[in-house]
């Protein structure tokens, strides 16, 4: 199950026809939770509200780590302005996930 969230962990951002009411029947209750967990939300501030939700849900927290991993990975690989950026925010968000409790005050 954990496996099968990470393959789809991007599925519900990033294609219209996929919902996680679907994803629940097709791939059941705890996959689609997890899912759903590590869904960005329209208009949801990536240090604010998206990473300590991820970080509420163990299965998805483990998953966004390795997320996280990879497109630091990306960043550094491919070194540009706009990765710069990219990389502030996913350290921040990579600190905060691997000590979710009483870590609020890396966010700021």
């Amino acid at each position: 199950m954990l496996v099968a969230a990470a393959w789809l962990h991007d599925t519900v951002e990033d294609n219209a026809n996929i919902t996680v009411d679907l994803l629940n029947k097709l791939f059941g209750r705890e996959v689609a939770e997890i899912v759903d967990a590590l869904t960005r939300r329209p208009g949801e501030i990536y240090l604010v509200r998206y990473i300590p939700r991820v970080a509420a849900n163990e299965k998805a927290r483990l998953i966004k780590l390795s997320d996280l991993a990879f497109n630091i990975d990306q960043c550094l690989a491919n070194p540009t302005a706009q990765n710069e950026g990219r990389l502030v925010r996913y350290k921040k968000a990579l600190a905060f996930l691997e000590k979710p409790v009483d870590n609020w005050r890396l966010l700021a």
